[in-house]
């Protein structure tokens, strides 16, 4: 029984052999961080180099940038149930100024009446007010 090794002997070994290739990882690890440390600036300093514009005549080869073009709001939807009816050059133009409010679906429905909230959400469009909204009377006012 001499040709077998004994447990703890095995599993103290194995213990040793992961310690060092935690260990020699690691040391490579940092060897490697050591070398792209030094060789970062002397990349840099290449592409700075090699660079067939010289620093002084930037301004020149780079000419001022172009502006984008400006953001347009996207176009308000225009009614869909319209088309062959009488009022339709007037809904449109309503629409277009959003004035007035299409359903879910992105329907008019010219045909049906219109409410009092139809109305006053329409006023409302139209004439936006800058006071704050009405707060109701006070009880009892100094004079």
């Amino acid at each position: 029984m001499t040709g077998m090794p004994s447990q703890s002997r095995v599993v103290s070994g194995l213990k040793t052999r992961s310690h060092q290739r935690f260990r020699t990882g690691i040391l490579l690890g940092l060897i490697l961080a050591i070398v792209l440390g030094m060789a970062t600036p002397l990349l840099a300093q290449d592409a700075a180099n090699s660079s067939p514009i010289a620093p002084e005549n930037l301004a020149q080869a780079n000419p001022a940038p172009i502006a984008p073009p400006p953001i347009r709001p996207p176009a308000p939807p225009q009614p869909r149930d319209i088309e062959t009816h009488w009022a339709k050059d007037c809904i449109q133009s309503l629409a277009e100024r959003e004035i007035v409010t299409l359903g879910d679906l992105g329907l008019f429905y010219p045909d049906v009446p219109a409410t009092w909230a139809d109305l006053s959400a329409s006023l409302n469009q139209t004439f936006p007010t800058t006071e704050p909204p009405y707060q109701g009377a006070s009880a009892v006012q100094n004079i």
